[in-house]
Formats: C-alpha cells, sequence, structure tokens
C-alpha cells in the first residue's frame, strides 16, 4: 500500500475517534430539552465563587472543601467544624426554582451535622452565595435545546408540518457523512490495492 493512501487512511479514523466522543451524550443528561453543563468549564465554574477559592477559609472555621459538577447541578460544598458539612447547589431555575437566585441560577442550600451534632447554620454558605452573584453574568446557559417527541408531547400534524426539523438531526446527518467519508476511504484503498497487484503489461 503507498505511503500516501496510507496517511489518508490513518488520518480519516484518527478524526473520525476524535468526533465521536465529543458527539456522546452525557450519560447523567435528564433529556429535558433544559441546557445541562457541558464538559471542559471547571475553570469559569471556580471563578462564580471567586475570590473564595478550594481549600481556603470563607468563614470562622469553616472553608471550601469541594466543587462537584454534573450535567444538571454544581455543588460548592463547605466543611466546618467536627465535619459538619454545607453545600450550595446551582441549578438551572427552570429545572429546579427556588426563592434564592441568581440571573443564571437557582440557589439551593444545604447543611449536615458533623460529630458535634446539630445542623450547621444555613448562613455559613453566605460568602457563596454572595460570590456566585457578583460573578454570574447571567448568561451561563446555552440556549435550550429541542426535546424528542414522545407518546405524550407529540405536537398535532398541523404543527408538526409547520415546524422546522429538530436540531438533534444535525448530529445524525453528520454521522452519516463521516460514514460515506469512511466507506470513501475504504474504496480507495481497495481500488489501489487492486491496481498494485494487478501484473505489468
Amino acid at each position: 500500500m503507498p505511503r500516501a493512501a496510507q496517511r489518508l487512511f490513518v488520518a480519516f479514523c484518527l478524526a473520525l475517534l476524535a468526533w465521536l466522543p465529543a458527539r456522546a451524550a452525557r450519560a447523567d443528561d435528564p433529556g429535558d430539552g433544559l441546557p445541562i453543563v457541558a464538559s471542559g468549564r471547571e475553570a469559569e465554574i471556580q471563578a462564580l465563587v471567586a475570590p473564595l477559592a478550594m481549600g481556603k477559609e470563607i468563614g470562622p472555621g469553616w472553608s471550601l472543601s469541594d466543587i462537584t459538577i454534573g450535567a444538571t447541578a454544581i455543588r460548592f460544598v463547605a466543611r466546618g467544624p467536627g465535619g459538619a458539612t454545607a453545600t450550595l447547589r446551582l441549578e438551572n431555575p427552570e429545572r429546579a426554582p427556588s426563592p434564592e437566585r441568581t440571573g443564571s441560577f437557582s440557589l439551593h442550600r444545604e447543611t449536615s451535622a458533623g460529630s458535634a451534632g446539630g445542623l450547621p447554620p444555613q448562613s455559613v454558605l453566605d460568602p457563596l452565595a454572595a460570590a456566585v452573584r457578583t460573578n454570574d453574568t447571567g448568561h451561563f446557559w446555552p440556549a435550550p435545546r429541542p426535546i424528542a417527541p414522545g407518546p405524550h408531547n407529540v405536537a398535532p400534524r398541523s404543527s408538526r408540518q409547520a415546524e422546522t426539523p429538530p436540531a438533534r438531526w444535525e448530529p445524525t446527518l453528520r454521522r452519516k457523512l463521516l460514514l460515506a467519508g469512511l466507506g470513501a476511504a475504504l474504496l480507495y484503498l481497495v481500488i489501489d490495492r487492486l491496481r498494485a497487484r494487478r501484473p505489468a503489461a
């Protein structure tokens, strides 16, 4: 096989492998059409509580001990005396409403008692909540995604005819194009191989 054909085949396969994980849906995506927390935004999420930082004190006896990021929620966990914890959970207001909110998030406060007994006051989370209010620009979430039609949310035929194709069609089209390109590359390699085997006249 000529080196040019080998390089073409390897390059196409590497591009295909790099593309597939990026298009895979997150396992914890609820599929409700609302935007989720995309991967790769860790630095942006940490900046939501600046100037507070991991391992640093947020109040007397309390420090920020953990930041967990899920598809639908961001949790800033503070640890205090006796192993008590207090968590500030940030979610999309349309998915999990709360009276306390910022431009982008609904804020939910959760506390857990440590060995000293008794729940810590939710006010220990005030510094984190204040930081989020200061740093949140109100544009954290991308635009909502269309929900795939199901047995309980299928629109009437007249309205379905006027709808544009859902955005979920785009990845399917890209997959088809990739498969077509892969098939073309394989066909090219087969033809090239047959030509190499053809005896000289």
